[in-house]
């Protein structure tokens, strides 16, 4: 016992640190509402600012100190100002992303500016020495972990004491509402920006001595425990980030020192803690299908993925010649990393882009394939084209590992545990010296490695089924070799997409909920997304180790962060995009990009007067948009600023000649700085595209012009059907019943529904309605596996579904309609109709990379087109109809799947009587000619009363009537729940009751 409390006063300093980082993020996202993964980033700078400040200009302790915590907060504040204000109206995604656009700018502005000499941030604290527990500790220690308990136990005062506190909380929860009792969202959210970014800045100078030296990469990486911390704390709880911090410290110090017996072998366990602590989490708090309320956020563009096979076959064969008869080797080496880096791009693709799953694991991926296929050549003597193949087999595990906390998880949470797992990956398996061959009698781990002579792993030159193509022998044919894998898998790729994969994917990317209603299985999709992504990135990984006769795994060629430039610049290219992974690789150094910047800087080097021209022109263009952003983000601003703004920086521009001729004579140096500023950039642009979604948009509309724009009447598409004799079928699902009986729902102690009983048979509309809470929908979730059931029991036909998970419901025969729609609206109105009626057929999964396998529209799904009149729709995207056609669209889509009963809640809401009218007829031709059993929540009792043939009342969860529309009508029971006055006996008339039964 005394050991385990000495065990916790020695991590009290690294308590410390995880607690001052993670408070900054707790207290930006009560204030914001934005998760901000630059916290780390910002603690990097203040601690290389400090030392600039104290040890190279010699300024005093004390006020650097204050300097250093004012500018890093500084920062934070103008970061709100000039990007997240402009951004407040967007997705959480784009906002995330901003603030790894941020951590980039920070990083490469270090790197510039402080260069990559050794670093030590001096102690601003007292030394001394104390005992405690048998333990001797550092009072410096001691005393940071109290600041931050001061800080933390402050700030839980504020928040929960003070108005401005309160009004703090309300904006981040409300900001319309708290806007309309005169408190500021921005204003808030500012405060916030400039306090958590300057308790980075704190700690930056009190806790980056407990790092000397300084690495800019370690210091990064702090992020992932301040995640975890932050995460247990809810986002929310000053106290539980002190105590979660100290416990996620106290039990990596426990492995570190109990390392089973100092085995090597081993090494690198404790990092793997916080990612622990995060997957239990989710396992504890997370749901497998997003509760009912769910937002599913605006995600961005997506590419149609089909191919202009004349335009690929006429530029392959241009970059063939040109890589073989034209390009020196230093332009190959460009052309190659660029497209290694393509199908890491194109991996993040298929997972964020497709899929909608935020992964920051990317190079793990890249790393583990690289290291199995390094390992086999060197130490195995395989050939390159098997080695390749099994490193590639060989991560799609780790990206189905991977995708395990996705599944129940997701959004910024799976952000934060793929970086986790990242973080762990790289500790454990590349912080470690693999080299062939191993000296004789050495001793050797697990991975074949030893404990000295760091060579490296020597694969020696490379050979594809016996052919040299060495890169520094034959940069043309290594370059060929890597274009035409990135072809192939970019070809796979967009097969997919154009088959029922890529619709499930997309699917489940817009609407889990949705997608579970219609046959797909979420674990599957998100399994197969992360398999498939890491198959792919695996694959950029081996291709970007075998470009050096040596691999060497832990020199930052796989580090963590280079998983956030993958996102970043996959965003720039154009996340939802194929051709965008191509264009976003340009940024990376060393690629087509940074090759194009240094022909293009040394042209300009043999021109000063042009460079100098040129850099002042991008000053005072700088100066403009800053001064723009700033208008928009404050408001109430001279219009003249931005053109003050403007003077100001081509004036800078002018004085600084000479400067800004050296700085675009080096452009490429610059390349991750401009990387980041353009990740920002195109962030804040309406749509988020990139580059390739920008360059579609431009060719749509070259070859539109000209073409005479075609009336809605005349958009239809043709539509092919296994059967066509009959477009009105007499039974769309199998003739059957679904029974529900003693079915009761809890909430906690709250029954939500209590032992509700009702059948439902072919042919046959039952409607369910009651007053508002009385548990209609919370019925129908129970009935389609959305809400787990306490007790009862479920039966469709001689299937038991009770036991049945969402998806499975609905491919036996149970489908249903939601209230708020919620379709697929990244789809079209055909897209949406084909991903209800697609087989669920998992070869699929194989078949679809080669081709999309589309098979002509089922009977179902075209006689549900016919008979909503949906024929000229169906090129559309579903976001441009109206609401009516819209609700039409979703009950298509229910009945596309060919299902026995059908579950519609408040098909009606919204619409006007008219709408109404044809809908209730629609809905009486489903049971009547299609055979259909529909259950009917509706608020509109004439749309009841007219259509169904039994009626359910429930009251509190209970369910307190059941019989004919008539007997429903005049039952005493049912007037007193809805009008409250039992002596009230008159029948409900349909016009005074069209408020009643919400939900």
């Amino acid at each position: 016992m005394i050991d385990l409390l000495g065990y916790g006063v020695l991590s009290l300093g690294t308590a410390a640190l995880y607690a001052f980082l993670a408070i900054g993020i707790v207290l930006i996202r009560r204030g914001s509402g934005v998760l901000n993964f630059a916290q780390g980033a910002l603690l990097m700078f203040a601690a290389y600012f400090f030392n600039q400040l104290s040890e190279q200009w010699n300024i005093p302790t004390a006020p650097a100190a204050v300097l250093t915590i004012a500018i890093t907060g500084l920062i934070g504040l103008l970061f709100h100002v000039l990007v997240m204000r402009p951004l407040r109206n967007s997705t959480q995604l784009n906002r995330v992303i901003a603030t790894l656009g941020l951590a980039i700018i920070l990083q490469a502005s270090v790197g510039l500016v402080f260069g990559s000499d050794s670093r030590s941030v001096p102690t601003v604290l007292p030394d001394g020495k104390f005992t405690v527990f048998g333990q001797e500790v550092g009072a410096d220690i001691l005393i940071r972990f109290v600041i931050i308990s001061i800080v933390a136990s402050g700030l839980w005062a504020f928040f929960r004491y003070t108005t401005r506190g309160l009004a703090t909380t309300a904006v981040a929860e409300n900001p319309q509402a708290a806007s309309t009792i005169g408190w500021s969202p921005d204003a808030v959210a500012g405060a916030s920006w400039f306090a958590g970014a300057g308790l980075a800045g704190l700690a930056g100078v009190l806790m980056a001595p407990l790092q000397n030296p300084l690495s800019s990469n370690n210091l990064l990486l702090l992020i992932v425990p301040a995640l975890a911390v932050a995460l247990f704390a809810g986002f929310v709880s000053f106290p539980l980030t002190i105590l979660a911090a100290f416990v996620i410290a106290l039990i990596e110090l426990e492995i570190q020192v109990h390392r089973f017996g100092e085995d090597w072998s081993l090494k690198g366990l404790d990092k793997a803690v916080p990612v622990v602590a995060i997957v239990l989490f989710l396992i504890w708090r997370g749901r497998s299908i997003p509760e009912r309320g769910h937002l599913s956020e605006e995600r961005p563009m997506l590419g149609t993925g089909r191919v202009n096979v004349p335009a690929l076959i006429i530029g392959t064969a241009i970059v063939l010649v040109l890589i073989w008869f034209v390009l020196p080797p230093s332009w190959l080496g460009a052309l190659t990393l660029n497209a290694v880096w393509a199908l890491l791009l194109l991996s993040v693709v298929v997972l964020v882009g497709y899929a909608g799953q935020l992964s920051l694991g990317q190079v793990a991926f890249a790393g583990i394939a690289a290291l199995v296929s390094g390992r086999l050549v060197a130490t195995q003597d395989w050939p390159l084209e098997w080695a390749l193949l099994a490193g590639v087999i060989a991560v799609v595990p780790v990206g189905i590992l991977f995708a395990l906390p996705a599944l129940r998880a997701r959004g910024l949470q799976l952000a934060v545990v793929t970086l986790g797992m990242s973080v762990a990956i790289d500790a454990i398996f590349f912080q470690r010296t693999y080299y062939s061959p191993a000296p004789e009698g050495a001793q050797t781990s697990i991975f074949g490695d030893a404990l000295s002579k760091p060579e490296g792993t020597v694969v020696g030159e490379a050979h594809l089924f016996g052919i040299p193509i060495d890169k520094t022998l034959y940069p043309e044919r290594y370059a060929t070799f890597v274009l035409i894998a990135f072809l192939i898998a970019a070809l796979a790729v967009a097969s997919m997409r154009r088959g029922r994969v890529g619709r499930r994917l997309i699917a489940v990317r817009t609407n889990e909920r949705a997608a579970a209603s219609i046959g797909v299985s979420i674990f599957g999709a998100k399994l197969y997304a992360f398999a498939l992504s890491a198959g792919i990135a695996g694959l950029g990984g081996v291709l970007f180790a075998f470009q050096q006769r040596n691999i060497t795994y832990g020199a930052g060629a796989f580090a963590p962060f280079q998983s956030v430039l993958i996102i970043a610049f996959a965003v720039v290219g154009g996340i939802g995009y194929i051709t965008g992974s191509f264009a976003g690789a340009m940024l990376v150094s060393g690629a087509l990009g940074s090759r194009i910047g240094s022909a293009f800087s040394t042209s300009l080097g043999k021109v000063p007067w042009l460079s100098r021209l040129i850099g002042t022109a991008i000053a005072a263009i700088a100066g403009l948009a800053i001064g723009r952003a700033i208008q928009r983000g404050v408001g109430h601003l001279p219009r003249y600023l931005p053109w003050i703004f403007l003077a100001v920086f081509a004036g800078s521009g002018i004085a600084l000649g000479g400067r800004m001729q050296e700085w675009l004579t080096n452009l490429d140096r610059y390349l991750p700085l401009i990387g980041g500023v353009v990740v920002i950039l195109i962030l804040m642009q309406p749509g988020g595209r990139g580059i390739a979604g920008f360059a579609t948009a431009q060719v749509q509309k070259m070859s539109n012009r000209g073409r005479p724009t075609l009336p809605d009447s005349e958009r239809g598409t043709s539509i092919k059907i296994l059967d066509d004799s009959n477009d009105r079928p007499q039974r769309v699902g199998a003739t059957t019943s679904l029974v529900v009986k003693d079915l009761t729902v809890r909430f906690g102690n709250v029954r939500a529904v209590d032992n509700v009983s009702l059948s439902i048979r072919s042919g046959e509309i039952v409607g369910l309605i009651g007053p508002n809470g009385a548990g209609k929908t919370t019925t129908v979730d129970a009935i389609t596996g959305y809400s787990s059931i306490a007790s009862g029991q479920i039966r469709l036909g001689e299937v038991a579904l009770t036991a049945m998970s969402a998806h499975k419901r609905a491919r036996a025969g149970v489908s249903r309609s939601f209230q708020n729609l919620e379709l697929f609206e990244d789809l079209t109105v055909l897209e949406n109709i084909r991903a209800a009626s697609d087989t669920r057929d998992a070869l699929a999964y194989v078949t679809n990379l080669v081709t999309p396998g589309n098979r002509p529209l089922t009977q179902a799904a075209v006689a549900a087109i016919r008979v909503f009149d949906l024929e000229h729709d169906l090129n559309r995207p579903v976001r441009d109809l109206s609401y009516g056609r819209r609700r039409l669209v979703a009950i298509a889509r229910a009945v596309a799947t060919a299902p026995s009963i059908l579950l519609l809640d408040e098909p009606a809401a919204g619409l006007d009587e008219h709408e109404s009218a044809e809908l209730a007829a629609l809905t009486r031709r489903l049971a009547n000619e299609w055979g259909l059993g529909i259950l009917l929540i509706e608020h509109d009792m004439a749309f009841v009363m007219d259509v169904c043939d039994r009626v359910t009342v429930l009251d509190f969860g209970r369910q307190i009537a059941s019989g004919t529309p008539a007997q429903v009508q005049s039952d005493p029971v049912v007037l007193a729940a809805y009008l409250g006055d039992e002596s009230n006996t008159e029948p409900v008339e349909a016009e005074t009751t069209t408020s009643v039964g919400a939900r």
